[in-house]
């Protein structure tokens, strides 16, 4: 590459998307839930958050993949795929600097409890998910140093393998088949091009039933800690294994894309989640206490 990867890569961009002005409204929202961790010495961060520090114009978009229907994968058109991922929907990662310590803030759209999950709620906790259904909140976080700075990350993946990339467009997605983090999709003007992992990843085994040897073989063979793949690869890949299923908790960031467990999308209290589990139950208490008090 002759110029540097930012300058060829176009991610998409929160003050381009429809929900530009509601998210952007929820700044006192993400300072007081930031906030909380700090009063209660549950991160270790410098001072408080404030306004100024909110930055939105970094936020992330990234894609939840549903594994009921993946066929839309399997294409290197453009417009397919988005219009794919796009139905499969997605949420907002807010990277904040708090005088150098990272903090990541996952903004997630609600989503209204089943009726089958219901007696899993408190009233109140069922009447706040029914005011809140289909309005963007604070729903995770976390904070270094289990942040991963996804646009550096892939920006320096994609310098170091020195492919020729061309000026391109990038999203995030979470959820692909037999890939356990989330990654990054190139795409020109109507194709897909490249598939590049956030993180290294696993090589995959082979069995008895692999239908695509040399597909898998060709795939093992470029994994490295700057893996970028032509996405005409990883059809292949995708078509000679059976898909894996996904957890929904893939992310080492704070995204919370978890389309096949609503339970934790529409929880009413903080889960400090993707590396920050050994936090768990000290801040689901701390956090629900704290719900309790705001009523």
């Amino acid at each position: 590459i002759s110029v540097s990867a930012d300058s060829i890569l176009n991610y998409q961009k929160l003050s381009e998307a429809s929900e530009y002005s509601e998210i952007s409204n929820l700044t006192q929202e993400i300072v007081n839930s930031v906030n909380g961790f700090y009063e209660r010495k549950l991160a270790k961060l410098p001072r408080k958050v404030t306004s100024e520090d909110i930055d939105f114009s970094k936020a992330i978009k990234i894609y939840g993949i549903d594994i009921v229907d993946t066929s839309y994968l399997y294409t290197n058109s453009k417009e397919k795929l988005l219009e794919g991922l796009e139905k499969d929907g997605y949420d907002w990662e807010l990277p904040i600097d708090i005088d150098g310590t990272k903090i990541i803030v996952g903004i997630l759209k609600v989503r209204l409890i089943s009726k089958d999950k219901e007696h899993l709620f408190s009233e109140k906790e069922l009447e706040r998910n029914k005011r809140e259904a289909g309005q963007w909140h604070v729903r995770s976080w976390c904070f270094e140093p289990t942040c991963t700075d996804y646009i550096s990350k892939i920006n320096n993946i994609v310098a170091a393998s020195k492919t020729p990339i061309e000026k391109s467009d990038v999203v995030f997605a979470i959820g692909y088949p037999n890939f356990g983090t989330i990654s990054a999709i190139v795409m020109s003007e109507d194709t897909v091009d490249y598939f590049v992992p956030v993180f290294k990843p696993f090589a995959v085994d082979v069995s008895d039933d692999t239908t695509n040897l040399s597909a898998i073989q060709k795939y093992n063979s470029q994994i490295s800690e700057n893996s970028v793949f032509a996405y005409s690869d990883i059809i292949e890949l995708l078509k000679a294994i059976p898909p894996q299923p996904n957890t929904g908790e893939l992310s080492a960031g704070a995204s919370s894309v978890q389309r096949e467990n609503p339970l934790r999308q529409n929880i009413n209290y903080a889960f400090l989640i993707f590396g920050c589990i050994s936090f768990f139950s000290l801040i689901t208490v701390a956090f629900k206490t704290n719900m309790k008090r705001q009523k």
